[in-house]
């Protein structure tokens, strides 16, 4: 039977026939007698619970929470699956322990503590600290086990009932007491589980135990519609930071965007740099060859034009450009002359083949002295030794430099 404090709330026009019991919920566990969860691993395997984790319980408590019959398979805030017997609440401290009432609405309670089962085990949530002690503790609901993990001190104490000199009688939250609605046994009839005293026509009893499960299952519904706006506000929260994250993702992918053309751009920038380098340095070589070039032309140019003037002055020719000089060069030694819009190219190769003639004349020129020179040297001595005089075609006597000048006026007519 599933049962839920929601569906019950603003039913109680008829009274509810149930019984009302107190039990210890929880304890204190020191050093030596730990809570053991063999399925975890260490250190949260062996857990610790003093006055401040107690009474997180008890706080937890106070408000009602599902009493169920054996643990569920996982939470009931998680919405696990679990068979609600009724409720806990009113959680108090009793020396070492957690005590509240537990208010039993499902026949199978009766019957499980009428079978004997009576030990309590919550069922929650908490954070250990740096010593192994619980904190943060959140109560899902409170089991009615055969077992629990706490051991026998925390139970139902419904084991010694009509037993007047019983030990749980004593204590003075009195344990082992419970009433049911106005409803007197019949014969035949089921008799109320041990530890659960009968009260017939108690109408005093059952109309507060009315105002106080009203009561508890209107706090209940208001906590469940303050737990679906918490959980509203959540799933909120949740799509914001889920916005974030993606604005977030967002951004940091522009930034590696941005880094990266940023990165791009210096390295342009480099280039650019390096190769405007590259370019003043090509420039200046390029200067400095046609500077050398020009050094080159007027060298050329003096050497065949000479570099002074009829009256022994040196003669600049420096305002003259290139091809002004190329063309003086020509002029002079081919007598050639072109008008001013013949090709550059074309002058410096005309200037090029005159250059190469002025200078193989004037190596022949230097040839031909210097051969004249070796034949005077050469008659000179001959006469001196009785060598006879050189005579031309008609048989007189030629001397040697005319001889040597009608040879090179042949062979340039040739």
């Amino acid at each position: 039977m599933e049962y839920s404090l929601q569906d019950r709330a603003g039913t109680l026009d008829a009274p509810v026939v149930a019984r009302l019991y107190k039990g210890r919920v929880a304890r204190i566990h020191r050093d030596g007698d730990p809570l053991e969860y063999p399925h975890l691993s260490a250190p949260a395997n062996r857990q610790l619970r003093d006055e401040a984790g107690l009474q997180e319980i008890a706080d937890q408590l106070q408000a009602p929470k599902p009493w169920v019959l054996l643990h569920p398979p996982d939470l009931i805030s998680r919405g696990a699956k679990a068979d609600v017997i009724g409720y806990v609440f009113g959680a108090t401290i009793d020396g070492d322990c957690v005590v509240a009432n537990f208010l039993a609405l499902d026949p199978r309670a009766d019957q499980a503590i009428a079978d004997g089962v009576h030990e309590l085990s919550p069922g929650y949530l908490s954070q250990l600290d740096a010593r192994g002690y619980q904190r943060h503790i959140i109560v899902d609901h409170v089991a009615l086990v055969p077992q629990g993990r706490c051991g026998p001190t925390c139970a139902l104490r419904a084991d010694c009932s009509g037993q007047i000199h019983c030990p749980c009688t004593s204590n003075l939250l009195g344990y082992n007491t419970g009433v049911v609605a106005e409803k007197p046994v019949q014969d035949g009839a089921t008799q109320p589980p041990t530890g659960a005293v009968q009260v017939d026509n108690n109408k005093g009893i059952m109309d507060e135990l009315q105002k106080q499960l009203a009561a508890a299952l209107a706090d209940a519904a208001k906590w469940k519609a303050q737990a679906d706006q918490f959980e509203g506000e959540l799933r909120t929260a949740r799509a914001a930071i889920m916005s974030a994250e993606v604005a977030t993702t967002n951004a940091q992918a522009a930034l590696a965007a941005e880094k990266k053309l940023t990165a791009e751009a210096a390295q342009r920038a480099e280039q650019a740099v390096a190769d405007a380098k590259h370019r003043a340095e090509q420039a200046r070589l390029d200067a400095a060859a046609a500077v050398t070039e020009s050094v080159k032309l007027l060298t050329e140019a003096n050497r065949v034009l000479g570099d002074k003037d009829a009256d022994g002055k040196p003669i600049d020719r420096t305002s003259m450009d290139d091809n002004q000089i190329r063309r003086a060069v020509i002029k002079h030694v081919d007598g050639l002359e072109f008008p001013p819009e013949k090709d550059p190219l074309f002058i410096a190769g005309v200037y090029t083949a005159s250059l190469a003639r002025f200078d193989a004349a004037a190596q022949s020129r230097a040839d031909v002295r210097q051969a004249l020179h070796q034949n005077r040297t050469a008659a000179v001595e001959a006469s001196r030794a009785g060598g006879s005089p050189v005579l031309n075609a008609d048989g007189a006597t030629e001397d040697m430099e005319t001889r040597e000048r009608n040879a090179m006026i042949a062979r340039t007519r040739r």
